[in-house]
């Protein structure tokens, strides 16, 4: 399990009188459930912060790690088919019950019976709407495909529908995209990045890091980030220790959880 550090710290209640930026990059897999999660999470809690008009500006980037570099690039296989494989008949079923539990809070309805691919091609394409649309194109792409994978059976690796996700989100064609993915451009960034993830060592994901300061873990529940949001937009900036907190995971290939006091009771471990 990856270590989680926030910063437990003394501040006053005088909230900043002009904006903050505060930066997000967020380490995940498009096959990781556990990031889909964590996903919305952030974005629930960034939704409050607006709410709430805390003097904040947001800038997230999510950038690309793979849990299961032995999968097919080209093929695929049942998903179902892996999580039996790695866990048994029975635990798979109790890790697809905890997830349908979790997600259902959330509004996601995770489904098993697509199939499985590496997740390259899929980095690919995210890392080029950051380049093109900045975040708001990353995100929404992103969002598109966690639900079509998550909750449509959709393949990462199908080059035809991840092309058809750039137009749905809008910052190429569908032809475009899929001269993109059928080339090699950014597909040595995203190696590169997926091993400066695994040289500041991280092993499992979702991973967070704010402002170059708060490493999360896991997919902590929305209140996690937002606290981390409010003491942002306080002033003085604030002092204080470590504080380790773990959330679910996904490390080599597997996704575990870890008992957190905010967290809803998930899955020992779930195979993606």
């Amino acid at each position: 399990m990856s270590t989680t550090v926030t910063q437990t710290q003394t501040v006053t209640t005088t909230m900043r009188s002009s904006p903050v930026k505060v930066t997000l990059n967020v380490t995940s897999d498009t096959i990781c459930p556990w990031c889909y999660i964590g996903f919305k999470q952030i974005n629930n809690a960034i939704q409050k912060a607006k709410a709430a008009k805390l003097p904040i500006t947001f800038d997230v980037e999510f950038s690309p790690f793979m849990l299961d570099p032995t999968l097919p690039v080209t093929g695929s296989r049942p998903r179902r088919e892996r999580y039996i494989e790695k866990f048994g008949e029975a635990r798979s079923n109790a890790i697809v019950e905890t997830l349908g539990n979790v997600g259902k809070e959330l509004g996601i309805n995770f489904t098993y019976d697509g199939v499985i691919s590496q997740t390259i091609l899929s980095h690919r394409i995210l890392m080029k709407a950051y380049q093109l649309g900045g975040q708001d194109a990353q995100q929404t792409l992103l969002a598109i495909i966690f639900k079509g994978f998550f909750e449509e059976n959709k393949n990462v690796g199908d080059v035809d529908w991840l092309a058809q996700t750039a137009e749905q989100a809008g910052f190429m064609s569908a032809a475009e995209a899929k001269k993109f993915l059928e080339s090699s451009e950014l597909e040595k960034e995203v190696t590169r990045k997926i091993e400066m993830a695994q040289m500041m060592g991280i092993t499992g994901v979702p991973f967070t890091i704010i402002n170059g300061r708060w490493a999360l873990s896991g997919a902590q529940p929305s209140e996690v980030f937002y606290q981390v949001f409010e003491k942002l937009a306080k002033e003085p900036k604030t002092k204080g220790h470590n504080k380790a907190v773990d959330g679910p995971t996904c490390e080599n290939g597997v996704c575990t959880a870890a008992e957190h006091e905010h967290t809803h009771p998930p899955a020992e471990s779930c195979e993606v």
